[in-house]
């Protein structure tokens, strides 16, 4: 078994190409076959769970949080009543939830170097030919998500490293035009990124700055939910930013995308009226059932279940917040935030390195942001962010001077 435990830093690569395959322009795997790679991929995960290096404190919120997950998939099975598509959500949906066990192997620092070096040195050209050949242009930030790690270490990176990392930038701009979400993900890792540990502007201003990423998205959402402040609708209605991004085309012709478009507002009206109406706003609907809507949009896997099943539903929708609320309730997004507060916090206030505090801020940062996107999926994106919450809650990483990152940095790109 140690064999296949050694894999797991050239596996994960191929769990999150296999992840992006929405956005692939030819069906090459499909999603049966895709979650049985992934399940495989976590049994490797949990063989190695007893050498994790996590923080103590952390371990507990962990524990209980993947016990959540457990009871809501149980409690799936009394839900199902179309077996082939229920129980493909059940197992999409709980595998999705469970994607931090990653934790567990990768908060070793020699595990996750030999990720990055495997990633930057043998994976990048032949996935960067597959997505100009294969993947649409929305998808090439998903796909790249992993140099969130270069920009962050772009100081120390030899010059071919630093050089790939603006075509990188590059080729997200040039994807991104019509998908704000992206480019905006990337402006924010390269700024902060660039303050806190180049220029180190904010490095005394830094539990501001983690405040204000973790407590605005909590204000304006109560603020939205009791009607007194949409900021949604606020940026929709300033004329400032009503400019034209891209072209698309649907069944009724052309349709403009504003910059400032409100794609927000009705996820969240349609995801809270759906929890009120089936009093599941504590402990959620389970894996099985999604939000009710209106009208389908999005994949095209929502209109096929529907024709099977007759619901008018969307399993999960581009918020990140709001699946675990729909799939657990009240109950499960109090712990998925923690999952992701804590680990920010351990990684501003405990790191002793800039670098790890830098990566604890963008945590704080893609918090906040999961309020507005960071839908989970079993691509890049995500994974970073289990990642980069790894590095937080590593007693290693957090112990590490300045220049001990320094020497871990070069080691993993030399």
């Amino acid at each position: 078994m140690n064999k296949y435990l050694k894999s797991i830093p050239f596996l994960l690569p191929i769990v999150a190409f296999i992840g992006e395959r929405q956005t692939c322009t030819i069906q090459y795997i499909s999603l049966t076959a895709s979650l049985a790679i992934t399940l495989y991929f976590y049994y490797l995960i949990y063989k190695n769970r007893k050498e994790a290096n996590i923080i103590p404190d952390y371990k507990k919120i962990m524990n209980l949080y993947l016990l959540y997950v457990i009871f809501t998939f149980i409690r799936g099975f009394w839900v199902i009543e179309f077996w082939t598509d229920d129980t493909r959500s059940l197992v999409n949906g709980t595998l999705l939830m469970l994607m931090p066990i990653i934790i567990w192997y990768f908060s070793n620092p020699d595990k996750f170097s030999q990720l990055l070096s495997f990633w930057s040195k043998k994976w990048i050209v032949p996935s960067i030919i597959i997505m100009l050949l294969f993947f649409v242009k929305e998808g090439y930030a998903h796909l790249l998500a992993p140099a969130y790690f270069l920009i962050l270490f772009y100081k120390e990176l030899p010059k071919k490293y630093r050089r790939c990392v603006w075509i990188i930038l590059a080729m997200v701009i040039y994807g991104g035009l019509s998908a704000r979400s992206n480019v905006l993900r990337f402006a924010i890792v390269v700024l902060l990124s660039y303050l806190f540990i180049v220029k180190q502007i904010f490095r005394n201003l830094k539990r501001i700055s983690w405040s204000f990423f973790a407590i605005l998205p909590i204000v304006l959402l109560l603020l939205g939910t009791l009607g007194i402040y949409n900021p949604f609708e606020a940026l929709s209605n300033n004329a400032n930013l009503n400019i034209n991004l891209a072209e698309a085309q649907d069944k009724t012709g052309t349709v403009i995308q504003k910059a400032n478009e409100d794609t927000r507002t009705f996820i969240y009206e349609g995801v809270l009226a759906t929890s009120l109406k089936n009093d599941s706003w504590l402990i959620g609907r389970t894996f099985v059932r999604g939000y009710e809507v209106d009208q389908l949009f999005g994949v095209e896997a929502y209109q096929i279940i529907f024709e099977r099943t007759g619901r008018m539903e969307r399993i999960s929708c581009e918020v990140g917040i709001l699946n675990p609320f729909t799939w657990m309730g009240l109950i499960g997004l109090l712990l998925y935030s923690l999952m992701i507060l804590a680990p920010s916090w351990y990684g501003v206030f405990r790191g002793r390195n800039k670098y790890v505090q830098c990566v604890g801020i963008i945590l704080a940062f893609r918090f906040m942001f999961s309020f507005i996107e960071e839908m989970q999926t079993f691509g890049w994106n995500t994974i970073t962010l289990w990642l980069m919450v790894a590095m937080c809650i590593s007693p290693k990483f957090l112990k590490m001077s300045n220049n001990e990152m320094k020497i871990w940095i070069y080691s993993t790109f030399k």
